[in-house]
């Protein structure tokens, strides 16, 4: 099975945990707005990232490139993305080859009413397909090398005595889980998972008695109401309050902002998730990293580099009334601290949750992150 995401974003690192290949459909919404110059860097970051979210688990890796696009004929608004006289192909084939990926996509041969063609046209003549002949050629000839991660995998051993210390922990999964964290817990440190419908919550099935800790790893949206207003929000509010524990690593930014019809609620505070807005990409000129913020976190590495492609919008969590606040890791640009990026806390109004954000989970470093931030909660489940 391949796994491809339609838009210009490319698949997560927690997609290669189910599928055999990752490749995106269409780089478009990326590439637009972008000159030639933005478009080769782009190009040269997002694929390497591309290739090694697919080898990282020993998957096929495979990289799009297109002639251009636009759909502007057949959409409102559209999108565009200019061929620049056959440069942005040839430049995003060279970017693609020096990757080196096990297969290379072209989108596509005879998409007309989306200008993505390579197709002979009066216009370009046989220019599209005589490049893709020089450029298929070439990439055949360079023998392929599965790629190397430059971070060593985790210690089974780490696996093992983590396993340890949360035996007996059941794991209850809000629906939509997706994320690197949700395919760690069920396929590397293997606890017991059951996986909850808003129904089961809204039902009280979610207690701690049953569940010691209950994992949200699914995107910005959830159902806030079954049967009366509200009543999922009040049983996730009375776990906690019941000394419950909330693991919060979404696959995107801002977990319980989205009612069930769309509506904008931002409920994540109700939860002990204390989210704050960042930005939506990183600012011209800055130069983010994450960095540890706390001891015991041996198995992460002291700086990591944020996100070279993907969903990069930033959310920060902040203390807000916490009777105890522990930051793990923090992301910073420079000697400025731009906020939290993985926490544990406890709410005045009762319970624990850990937060993990979204960027951290499509890393190269992930799971190296994700042992020592369940080690940490280890201890603090442990004080029962």
């Amino acid at each position: 099975m391949t796994a491809r995401r339609r838009g210009g974003e490319p698949p997560s690192r927690a997609t290669a945990w189910v599928f055999d290949g990752l490749h995106a459909y269409n780089p478009a919404g990326h590439l637009r707005g972008m000159s030639l110059e933005q478009a080769g860097n782009w190009a040269a970051t997002s694929y390497r990232q591309q290739v090694r979210n697919a080898e990282g688990k020993g998957r096929i890796s495979t990289l799009t490139v297109i002639p251009a696009y636009d759909d502007t004929k057949i959409r409102t608004p559209g999108l565009k993305v200019a061929r620049r006289a056959g440069k942005l192909y040839r430049t995003l084939w060279e970017k693609a080859i020096a990757a080196r990926p096990r297969w290379v996509l072209i989108t596509s041969f005879n998409e007309w009413h989306e200008g993505s063609e390579i197709e002979p046209s009066l216009e370009q003549g046989r220019a599209y397909l005589d490049a893709t002949k020089l450029f298929a050629a070439r990439f055949k000839s360079t023998s392929y090398v599965p790629g190397k991660s430059a971070v060593p995998p985790l210690d089974p051993a780490i696996v093992t005595a983590l396993r340890g210390k949360l035996k007996g922990v059941t794991v209850a999964v809000l629906p939509g889980a997706g994320s690197t964290a949700y395919f760690w817990l069920r396929s590397t440190l293997k606890l017991p998972v059951q996986l909850l419908s808003w129904e089961d919550v809204a039902a009280g099935k979610l207690t701690p008695q049953r569940f010691k800790i209950v994992l949200c790893a699914g995107d910005e949206r959830y159902r806030r109401t079954v049967k009366t207003d509200g009543d999922v929000d009040a049983a996730i509010q009375k776990y906690l309050a019941s000394n419950g524990c909330l693991v919060a690593a979404p696959w995107r930014p801002w977990p319980f902002f989205y009612d069930e019809p769309g509506k904008a609620v931002q409920n994540s505070a109700k939860f002990g998730l204390t989210i704050r807005q960042g930005w939506e990409r990183p600012p011209a000129g800055s130069k983010p990293v994450f960095v540890k913020a706390a001891a015991g976190m041996a198995n992460t590495p002291n700086r990591i580099a944020f996100p070279a492609a993907g969903d990069l919008r930033w959310r920060k969590f902040v203390r807000g009334g916490h009777k105890r606040y522990v930051p793990l890791i923090r992301l910073r640009d420079g000697e400025t601290i731009l906020g939290d990026a993985a926490v544990y806390a406890e709410p005045a109004t009762g319970g624990r949750v850990l937060w993990i954000s979204a960027l951290l989970g499509d890393l190269s470093e992930t799971e190296l992150l994700l042992a020592d931030v369940f080690d940490v909660l280890s201890r603090y489940l442990t004080q029962d």
